[in-house]
């Protein structure tokens, strides 16, 4: 027996806004739609994004949080981000960024957080060398 992760929703008032910014930050590829749901798949995991009604109240505190093991990577996301707040020149995402773990909120406040399984540990055995003229 097997047990595996069928689907994530994700509940917006604006889907289309959302998807952007993740496909931004995620480099992800098109998405599909059913209905009025786009759906796309990040890291083998189906996401489902739905619009979010007036009635309906989502609990955003539950963070979703992933793991990355190659440092590339993880500094290629933090770029995405940097860059992204720029280009859309948001005060609504925000993040809060550390060496090893980048936690930001997305365009309906919903927390993601990336943790590096790789430590990143700065490049200090060899002092630095002047440069000389031969």
């Amino acid at each position: 027996m097997s047990l595996s992760l069928r689907e994530i929703n994700l509940y917006s008032i604006d889907p289309a806004k959302l998807f952007h910014f993740l496909s931004f930050i995620f480099d992800l590829p098109e998405a599909e739609t059913e209905d009025e749901d786009i759906i796309f798949t990040f890291e083998g995991i189906r996401f489902r994004i739905l619009n979010q009604t007036n009635d309906f109240h989502y609990d955003l505190k539950c963070p979703f949080v992933f793991s990355v093991s190659e440092p590339d990577y993880f500094f290629n996301l933090r770029s995405s981000l940097e860059f992204y707040k720029y280009k859309e020149s948001s005060q609504k995402i925000s993040w809060d960024d550390d060496i090893n773990q980048i936690t930001f909120t997305d365009v309906d406040g919903r927390e993601w957080v990336i943790k590096s399984q790789t430590p990143y540990r700065p490049n200090v055995s060899s002092p630095h060398q002047p440069y000389t003229r031969m």
